[in-house]
């Protein structure tokens, strides 16, 4: 949970009265791509390219952008969008793009896409979890939604003065059965029987006190849907209006899951109910054998002060003897740590003419290791230069390849040009024969007209 101080335009209600809403949320994968770096001593600075970075996509902003992991080859980043539709135009922007940075002459290399961890339930998920199951019952088929990660203070009753910090589950239902009539809802903070059958031997968990997890089953498929639909790569935005009418948003990434365990199916509700039941009996067991061994414990108690007057009695007798005894081994200590001193001092005079031994023949093999590591040294040192040669002529035989391509598409496109330029000319020639061809046609007509009517007006005379 965090507060922001960047929200979307794109929020959407959950519960108003509740001050509670849905913000979408995008994530997408900046990898910088290092140069070869000549000369020692650079270091590259992660807040200048995020920086960079920001002022790229302008006018659209990262909600938040931070670090994913830095490698010799490259820099990645997580960077999160306020809006869905700007995704595509910041790859887009981002995409293939150079970066310039104070101190480098060579420019650094983005590529964006899109961030796959964000993986949701679909339609095909549950329908193909679901495909071989006895659908007829609750809770055996799609109907259960499970919401994780909510905060307890954003569904606590105001009006409850208790100090436990946990959710009202009828607010939770108020706020969720938007989606649709809910038949059953259930919240295992709640109920202290299931954490102990769930988790016998769960410890002390500081996150479990500030977020719980919620099973909602509603009455209708449809309203199953909507619910992993609509809450799908949101986040929680909860909004807190103070006494000075000053208003504090505070958001919550939750994880949204279909159910695989039939949790509300009738069978495991059964089944909680019994192991509750189990557990009650199995309590008040424990507090009759609790008031038996308390009862035991007093006997005891009077049994053990009996015995330790007794033997309170018999130190006493002791007491006289043990001081006697005691004398008899503080002389004996005396003649032991003489002697020991004495071996002490010759174990010293051993052990530092072993000690000289050692340091001569330690030194002795540092020189020989030195002189090794300095001949390895040269080996390696010729080796790189020819792997580095190879290497270079390697990309200029590919470099001289692409160039030749290129030419030779170039010529194609060329030649395909003048083609094209030579039908139209050739289409110009035959259209204009065909012009000249349909003139001649009617001035042939018009002098067989004339003759005709030459004719015909001798004839006449």
């Amino acid at each position: 949970m965090v507060t922001s101080k960047k929200v979307s335009d794109e929020i959407t209600v959950l519960n108003e009265q509740k001050g509670l809403y849905l913000q979408p949320y995008c994530r997408i994968v900046i990898k910088v791509h290092i140069p070869e770096i000549k000369g020692v001593g650079k270091s590259i600075s992660n807040w200048e390219i995020m920086e960079k970075l920001r002022a790229a996509i302008q006018p659209v902003e990262f909600s938040q952008l931070k670090v994913d992991s830095i490698t010799r080859e490259m820099v990645a980043f997580e960077g999160e969008l306020l809006t869905r539709q700007s995704k595509k135009s910041v790859i887009q922007t981002l995409n293939g793009k150079q970066l310039k940075l104070s101190g480098f002459s060579s420019a650094f290399t983005i590529n964006a896409s899109e961030n796959k961890n964000d993986n949701y339930p679909t339609q095909q998920d549950w329908e193909s979890f679901f495909a071989d199951k006895d659908q007829s019952e609750f809770g055996e088929r799609p109907d259960t939604v499970v919401i994780d990660n909510l905060p307890c203070y954003w569904f606590m009753d105001t009006n409850d003065n208790s100090n436990d910090h946990k959710p009202n589950q009828d607010i939770v239902e108020q706020v969720f059965n938007k989606f649709g009539p809910i038949r059953c809802l259930h919240i295992p903070l709640l109920d202290q029987y299931h954490k102990s059958i769930d988790n016998p031997f769960q410890t002390f968990s500081f996150n479990n006190q500030l977020n719980f997890k919620v099973f909602i089953q509603y009455q209708e498929y449809q309203g199953f849907c909507q619910a992993i639909q609509e809450l799908k790569c949101m986040k929680l935005l909860y909004r807190l209006t103070n006494q000075n009418s000053q208003k504090k948003e505070m958001l919550a990434k939750i994880v949204v899951d279909f159910d695989k365990t039939a949790h509300l199916s009738s069978k495991n509700i059964r089944k909680r109910r019994f192991e509750k039941l189990k557990l009650q009996q199995l309590e008040k067991e424990a507090e009759e054998k609790a008031k038996l061994e308390q009862q035991k414990q007093q006997q005891l108690q009077k049994q053990q002060e009996d015995e330790r007057k007794r033997l309170e009695h018999e130190r006493m007798q002791h007491k006289l003897e043990q001081e006697k005894r005691a004398k008899e081994k503080q002389q004996e200590k005396i003649r032991l740590k003489n002697q020991r001193k004495q071996r002490r001092k010759e174990k010293r005079q051993a052990l530092y003419n072993l000690k000289l031994q050692l340091q001569s023949e330690l030194e002795q093999r540092r020189q020989n290791a030195e002189a090794k590591f300095a001949a390895l040294h040269l080996q390696n040192k010729d080796r790189a230069k020819k792997l580095i040669t190879y290497l270079l002529d390697d990309i200029a035989s590919l470099h001289m390849e692409k160039v030749n391509k290129r030419k030779q598409q170039e010529q194609k496109r060329k030649q395909l040009a003048d083609e094209k330029a030579l039908r139209r000319r050739l289409i110009k020639k035959i259209k204009k024969q065909e012009s000249r061809k349909s003139a001649l046609k009617r001035e042939l007509l018009y002098r067989q007209i004339d003759a005709t009517s030459l004719k015909s007006v001798v004839v006449k005379k």
